[in-house]
């Protein structure tokens, strides 16, 4: 799998791994936010093997426990749909978003490879 950030400004901050999942965490410089706060973008990425799965796909991938959280689910794109942001044709692209205690919007992509 070839995972290549947006420019070069972004940098692994941590790389995690254990016997069934790698995470890395990228992070790019600071931003002004709309709000007028300082924030840090930042690319999580947890690559698990799946192996083990029976029961495929649509039951792994499950949107309720994101909901539970307070993350509203604006899209889900799959490679046929015109905003799909991989090269990759099988997987998925959720489109999130979810506001912090202090207000902030907060955008997110949950990407299933």
């Amino acid at each position: 799998m070839l995972f290549q950030v947006p420019n070069d400004k972004w940098t692994l901050a941590n790389r995690r791994e254990s016997d069934k999942l790698v995470q890395y965490h990228f992070k790019s410089d600071s931003i002004v936010n709309t709000s007028g706060k300082i924030t840090t973008p930042a690319i999580l990425m947890s690559i698990e093997d799946t192996k083990g799965y029976k029961q495929g796909i649509k039951k792994f991938y499950k949107q309720e426990p994101l909901q539970e959280k307070r993350i509203k689910i604006e899209k889900t794109l799959v490679f046929s749909d015109k905003d799909y942001l991989l090269l990759y044709k099988n997987g998925i692209v959720t489109k999130a978003s979810y506001i912090q205690e202090d207000g902030t919007g907060i955008l997110v992509y949950i990407v299933l490879l």
